[in-house]
């Protein structure tokens, strides 16, 4: 939300707002001249504002019942999903470059505007998370609008994309849908919606019988865009980026993992579609520093690393503990908040699975979003079935947790969605104060 509303603001718009807290998109939003409201009650004020409003946007998990909501439906008011404003949104630019998939969408966006900024070209970047550089929106021109498309309440079929591309299918927002098979069916038509589509090759979901499409990857020969001599120095990958089995230029990643040569190949092909040279790639790749809260070193606490990663399915808390393992020299120890009971309950073996590959692991009260309490979906039935793992209910639990284990040298590595990236970041932030 925050990111429309910086498109908004540089067509020259005004915006007024509502959060349930504060935080620094919050504060970075007020400091361009957004009024931002954060009281319970609908005050008189704020009343008047959504009155005056020429628009109402809301985010996806607000519904009737929410008193803002209420209020905007009582005052008879039209309210537009984020998604179709996003849609509205991609109509003001030549081209629309849409990234979806389970995993991977803020990184292999931020990659392509990095590719499209080396290349001097007209474009704004639409991201979930924070680049490192462009934040969340960036803008130079209206030529080509680059974009994640969000499966969560089917968002990503509002879109109509000059290029579809799909990173990956995995089974997530499963509240949203009746299953796995009417997911891939979403992604199915999200790619017969774009004019254009690139598809991951290696992907079992993503079978080219259904996904008729150029495709990426490393493992499948057929994949029209490879990564081959593929390198590692510290979990940074650097590889040949090739077009139809022909080199076009070496690329070496500043970020860890090898999931990030799916994005990147998946940045690269999306450029080349567009006629992108091969040295944009290339230097859009090499400059590419990283987002927020994917594999972030937020700082350190009596010489232990803290790291935070955006990480809240199972695949994903496979992918950073595999990197983690591999980075860290002495001992790793896992801070794991889970991020909404529906998630949790639903791939609750998976999570068991994936969450057992750690050592050294506390399972922190979940953070629930926009959901009611499950004990099914809970994270204290979930530390109760991974083997050896702690559980904590308060900050204070996790501060102890780690003081009487962590040392110099040390890794300690928090994931999930939620608020836990604030929590690393304050527990540093104390450290410095001297706490």
């Amino acid at each position: 939300m925050s990111a429309l509303a910086k498109y908004v603001l540089s067509a020259g718009g005004e915006v007024v707002g509502y959060d349930a807290s504060r935080s620094s998109r919050t504060d970075e939003l007020q400091s361009k001249g957004v009024k931002i409201y954060f009281s319970q009650e609908v005050t008189d004020e704020e009343k008047a504002a959504i009155n005056s409003a020429d628009e109402i946007v809301c985010t996806s998990a607000i519904t009737a019942g929410n008193l803002r909501y209420d209020e905007c439906l009582a005052q008879g008011k039209k309210i537009v999903p984020r998604g179709e404003f996003l849609a509205k949104t991609s109509g003001a630019f030549r081209d629309t470059i849409a990234v979806a998939g389970s995993h991977g969408k803020t990184t292999c966006t931020c990659m392509c505007a990095h590719i499209f900024y080396a290349a001097n070209e007209p474009f704004a970047m639409h991201a979930g998370g924070e680049d490192l550089l462009f934040s969340n929106y960036f803008e130079t021109g209206k030529k080509f609008f680059i974009t994640e498309a969000c499966e969560y309440k089917k968002n990503l079929l509002k879109l109509s994309p000059s290029l579809s591309v799909l990173l990956n299918a995995d089974r997530d927002h499963m509240e949203c849908y009746g299953g796995e098979e009417e997911l891939i069916g979403a992604f199915s038509r999200y790619c017969n919606a774009g004019k254009r589509a690139l598809v991951c090759a290696d992907d079992e979901k993503i079978t080219p019988q259904r996904f008729p499409y150029p495709s990426f990857g490393i493992e499948n020969k057929n994949a029209y865009y490879k990564a081959n001599s593929l390198e590692s120095d510290g979990e940074r990958y650097s590889f040949d980026f090739c077009e139809n089995n022909r080199p076009l230029c070496r690329v070496k990643l500043r970020v860890a993992g090898r999931v990030n040569v799916y994005n990147a190949l998946a940045a690269g092909a999306a450029a080349r579609t567009f006629g992108l040279s091969a040295e944009s790639v290339a230097a859009g790749l090499n400059a590419f520093s990283g987002v927020k809260r994917r594999f972030e070193k937020v700082g350190e606490k009596n010489g232990a690393a803290y790291i935070c990663d955006y990480a809240h399915h199972p695949r994903e808390i496979a992918a950073a503990l595999n990197t983690a393992e591999k980075l860290t020299k002495n001992r790793l120890y896992v801070i794991f908040q889970p991020h909404t009971y529906s998630r949790t309950e639903t791939l609750f073996s998976e999570f068991v699975r994936s969450l057992s590959l750690a050592r050294n692991l506390l399972i922190f009260k979940e953070y629930a979003a926009r959901e009611r309490y499950n004990e099914h979906g809970s994270a204290k039935r979930l530390a109760q079935c991974v083997g050896g793992a702690a559980y904590a209910q308060t900050q204070e639990e996790i501060e102890q947790w780690i003081a009487g284990r962590a040392r110099a040298g040390d890794t300690v590595l928090f994931l999930g969605a939620g608020d836990i990236y604030e929590r690393a970041k304050s527990m540093v932030a104390e450290a410095h104060n001297g706490r």
